[in-house]
């Protein structure tokens, strides 16, 4: 079931449309989002921050405003007229930091030490590779093409 916070929210099926309309014949729509409301890199970026944390308001992080299970999600994009080629269950962030990788001289000095270390010096990877070890990989990814 979605999760929202009373924060007005999108209607997923109509923007599914329009974005099914601006791709190009053959494209395809790449989604990936949480699969859990608080993971544990939020949570130490909001400590190391002095936020809450597992809000969609502006002093908490993370900042989402639905979360989906893996037959949410496909029902979702099935209503806004998807039909999904691929899953994939992985580390929530591994497409954002290949489009936009993260900064690492940003904030306090403590959290840029700590981005420095989680970052640069190969924690993150580490921990990702525990994870998806275990099956406990933190996100959804899912590959879909408009139906028409």
């Amino acid at each position: 079931m979605p999760y929202n916070r009373g924060v007005a929210s999108p209607n997923l099926t109509e923007l599914l449309s329009r974005i099914a309309g601006l791709l190009v014949p053959g494209g395809t729509l790449v989604v990936q989002c949480p699969w859990e409301l608080t993971h544990w890199e939020e949570v130490l970026q909001a400590v190391l921050r002095g936020m809450r944390t597992g809000g969609i308001r502006p002093d908490s992080i993370p900042a989402h405003l639905y979360f989906f299970g893996p037959r949410t999600l496909e029902a979702v994009l099935s209503k806004g007229g998807f039909r999904v080629t691929a899953r994939q269950s992985g580390n929530y962030g591994e497409i954002r930091g290949r489009v936009s990788p993260p900064a690492v001289r940003t904030g306090s000095p403590l959290e840029q030490a700590f981005r420095f270390a989680y970052f640069r010096l190969g924690i993150r990877r580490i921990l990702y590779r525990a994870s998806a070890a275990a099956g406990l990989g933190n996100g959804l990814i899912r590959y879909a093409t408009p139906l028409s």
